[in-house]
């Protein structure tokens, strides 16, 4: 599901490595919650409690994220929670980090207590997606975005 929409990007895939291969850049571990402030500490992170699914980013001083930490609770997620929970939090890690209250079909949706249900990327999740990574450069600021919007933003 991500790589189709990574493909016309300049990331073009997330590939799948082996367990515990520290040159993966993303790490996801499936643990219980009751793990999760122990994964974080040993990842030097700080977890928000309660949270069913996380993520954590660290990227280098020309603001391009290096490598991620993405948490699921595999006593908790189960069937379309859990391909809903890995989808949204391994693609917040690649960057577009925020929820919206919008556009309830979007795997960026949330409104208060409902955190979506998304099971695979909303056209607008693929031109977001796509707009991202091709036009907003790491580090660009609000003026830097909109005016790539302006500019680049299908209609």
């Amino acid at each position: 599901e991500i790589n189709q929409a990574l493909a016309s990007t300049p990331i073009k895939k997330i590939e799948l490595v082996g367990v515990n291969n520290p040159k993966a850049d993303i790490k996801v571990h499936f643990a219980p919650i009751k793990q999760f402030p122990a994964l974080a500490k040993k990842y030097q992170f700080t977890y928000q409690p309660n949270n069913w699914g996380y993520f954590w980013t660290w990227w280098n001083p020309k603001h391009e994220i290096h490598s991620a930490v993405v948490l699921l609770a595999s006593d908790l997620l189960k069937g379309k929670n859990l391909r809903h929970f890995t989808l949204e939090e391994i693609t917040q890690s690649l960057g577009l980090s925020n929820d919206a209250p919008e556009f309830a079909d979007s795997i960026f949706y949330s409104r208060g207590n409902d955190g979506g249900s998304a099971q695979a990327l909303s056209a607008l999740d693929r031109k977001l997606i796509h707009f991202y990574y091709n036009h907003v450069r790491p580090g660009d600021k609000g003026p830097q975005v909109r005016a790539a919007w302006k500019q680049h933003w299908p209609r």
